[in-house]
């Protein structure tokens, strides 16, 4: 007899168990709607110590984001109304940028820290405005972090003028994994620094002898020579503005000065100059921006003969010089 003929043949296909492997990555979530206020309002000293800091503000958003475990990035966006990028400063061993709102002004320097801020488990990180910056957060634990904006102040070196009462904008931050709900913290600031001002010291100067013949008509000038009135400011950079008055007569013109207690000459009077022109009593100049230390203003005084008889003798006169400081 002959087997039986098998209808089918083949293998037993069983289904498969696959097994993946893998890594589930840092979420951090917008917790709640809380947001943050930085309002910066102090009065510094005006002093010459560069780079180093002053004092400084924050804003806090309590428990704004709520983190797994792993590795988060996030995105700070920093305004930049009314800053401008002036220098690096290396503070607390990170380097940032530091901005002006004038060109006297303190410095402003920003960070954003996020985590628990009394526990030590935070990232800090500067901030540049203008841009947006990224900032990578490990948490060492899972729950809710909080979200702070840093600004400290800082002397630039040189005097300083005070920050008017400004808004900076509004900061905005998010996490890659909840990009559409942001915490947010306006910025203002407000920082009074009083107005240095310089010591002038009263100055002498003495005109050479002028012989007659120098002098011989009415206009005739002689004998000009310079000096210096001594002007001592405790910092560079202050902005200062010059005026001179006749300290015997009011209504003195072209840098005439009027004669003095102790004239016995006629004809003729001290003619007071700046920069090579007859001074305009009442009128101001601006000096501009101080060295710090001790420098000189510089004039020339010469004689100037009048229009009335010329008698020999000694001629005096007197001026005050007025600074005023911004």
């Amino acid at each position: 007899m002959r087997a039986p003929t098998p209808i089918f043949s083949g293998r037993l296909l069983l289904p498969a168990l696959l097994l993946y492997a893998g890594s589930v990555e840092a979420a951090c979530q917008r917790n709640g709607t809380r947001d943050g206020t930085l309002d910066l309002a102090l009065t510094m000293p005006n002093i010459d110590r560069p780079d180093t800091r002053f004092s400084g503000s924050a804003s806090t958003a309590a428990e704004a984001f709520n983190c797994t475990l792993g590795t988060e990035t996030l995105s700070i966006q920093m305004p930049a109304a009314g800053l401008t990028y002036v220098r690096d400063i290396v503070y607390e061993a990170r380097t940032y940028p530091a901005y002006q709102t004038s060109p006297r002004s303190p410095l402003l320097i920003f960070n954003h820290t996020i985590g628990e801020l009394t526990g030590g488990n935070y990232e800090r990180t500067p901030l540049r405005a203008g841009e947006v910056t990224r900032s990578q957060f490990v948490p060492t634990t899972q729950g809710l972090f909080d979200s702070a904006i840093n600004v400290y102040a800082f002397f630039r070196g040189g005097a300083m003028e005070s920050i008017p009462a400004a808004s900076l904008g509004t900061l905005e931050v998010w996490s890659q994994s909840d990009a559409g709900n942001r915490v947010r913290h306006t910025i203002s600031v407000q920082l009074t620094v009083p107005v240095l001002t310089c010591t002038l010291s009263a100055a002498s100067h003495t005109l050479d002898d002028v012989s007659a013949n120098a002098l011989a008509s009415a206009g005739d000038t002689a004998r000009e020579s310079a000096f210096g009135v001594s002007m001592n400011c405790p910092s560079a950079n202050v902005d200062v503005d010059l005026s001179v008055a006749d300290a015997n007569a009011a209504g003195g013109t072209n840098g005439v000065l009027a004669l003095a207690a102790g004239s016995t000459a006629g004809g003729v009077q001290i003619q007071l100059l700046q920069a090579g022109v007859p001074v305009q009593f009442g009128s101001t100049w601006s000096h501009g921006f101080s060295l710090k230390g001790v420098q000189a203003i510089p004039f020339t005084a010469r004689y100037l003969r009048m229009p009335s008889a010329l008698v020999p003798g000694t001629v005096k006169g007197e001026a005050v010089l007025t600074a005023t400081y911004r």
